[in-house]
């Protein structure tokens, strides 16, 4: 069995020196590679679920790629994405 994704995802944070590389990578390939910003994106936010500027990232990624998007069922999963993350935001500022 495959460990859970949440777990991976905080592994490659470990791997890449902090959450912030990953950010940063993946606003860096935002419009350049936006196939991997999101994989970087959405690993930001699931290995590191308490950090604001991870799920900020996840937000401003997959929003531009659903734009980009014309297929309405993909564009629904990169806006659920979205949702995803700005639940996250909420429920942190409520902390």
């Amino acid at each position: 069995l495959a460990a859970p994704m949440a777990q991976r995802a905080a592994e490659i944070i470990r791997l890449a020196g902090g959450v912030d590389a990953l950010i940063e990578r993946a606003n860096e390939l935002k419009d350049s590679d936006p196939a991997m910003a999101c994989h970087l994106a959405e690993w930001a936010a699931l290995g590191a679920p308490d950090s604001k500027e991870a799920h900020q990232c996840a937000i401003d990624v997959f929003e531009a790629r659903a734009e980009d998007e014309i297929a309405l069922m993909a564009r629904g999963i990169f806006n659920h994405a979205v949702r995803r993350s700005e639940k996250a935001l909420d429920a942190l500022d409520e902390d």
